[in-house]
């Protein structure tokens, strides 16, 4: 099988750099670092605490249960926009009817989930063997991935339950291992490059502020009273960091659709 790697890669990165498509997780990605900065920021000194001293280990663990709860709500929210997201990708869809597909799909986009990071959480018990098990889980969790690599865009294209999406994607990898693995390499090194870009600013302000921070061993109030001075500054780089955090998630979304039909072009109902 003859698979066009430039022309998914090259049509996957203008979809992603699209700010049509990018804004839409920008805006979820953004709600949602704004929430967590509200929980995180004026209780820093509690979290801390929870950590060193059991005084403030009930505060911890009240706060960290809450911010639990918003990070799988996000989750929940950008699982439903994937499944949008893969639906524009395919031939540049409009945005009004992938959210309509989105909706009829997340169930099965849910289940396929459900069960992969079940499976996830039992493999990842091999790690309590020691360095041995660490390794073995490392490799057993890239063969779960590369297995799963396609079963959203499986489950979203030809319209499949979640077990379906899932045998699918299964087969695609027994059939086709070392293709797989070189697409999950290539996606992932461009991804973290979109993503080291853009937060390039973000990682010059945190040495300037911190590195003479930490030179003469600050207390908690100084990280945070440092934190404050600079949180416009904060607040702007962690935009542009979201930015580039979207970008890579709808260049990942429009990479799997693109390869995905390279494997199934025969074989998806395109409407």
């Amino acid at each position: 099988m003859k698979i066009d790697f430039g022309k998914v890669l090259r049509e996957s990165l203008h979809f992603g750099f699209d700010p049509k498509r990018w804004l839409q997780l920008f805006v979820l990605n953004t709600v949602f670092f704004f929430i967590l900065l509200g929980i995180t920021l004026p209780n820093l000194s509690v979290f801390m605490q929870g950590i060193s001293e059991s005084a403030g280990l009930f505060s911890f663990i009240g706060y960290t249960v809450y911010i639990m709860i918003v990070c799988v709500v996000w989750w929940l929210l950008l699982l439903f926009m994937s499944g949008a997201i893969i639906h524009q990708s395919d031939k540049g869809k409009n945005i009004k009817s992938s959210y309509s597909v989105a909706k009829e799909k997340f169930f099965s986009l849910l289940g396929a989930s459900v069960i992969i990071i079940a499976l996830s959480l039992i493999v990842s018990l091999v790690g309590v063997l020691g360095p041995v098990g660490s390794v073995l889980n490392m490799i057993l969790s890239i063969i779960l991935g590369l297995i799963f690599f396609f079963t959203l865009p499986a489950i979203v294209l030809k319209k499949q339950s979640f077990i379906d999406g899932i045998k699918d994607s299964y087969d695609i990898f027994m059939k086709n291992k070392l293709y797989v693995l070189a697409i999950l390499i290539i996606i992932a090194l461009i991804e973290i490059f979109i993503l080291f870009i853009f937060m390039i600013p973000a990682f010059y302000l945190f040495f300037s502020i911190f590195v003479g921070l930490f030179t003469v061993s600050p207390s908690m109030s100084d990280i945070v009273a440092a934190l404050n001075n600079n949180i416009v500054m904060v607040i702007v780089t962690a935009l542009i960091s979201i930015v580039g955090f979207s970008i890579s998630q709808a260049f990942v979304f429009s990479a799997l659709t693109g390869f995905y039909k390279q494997f199934r072009k025969k074989l998806i109902p395109f409407s």
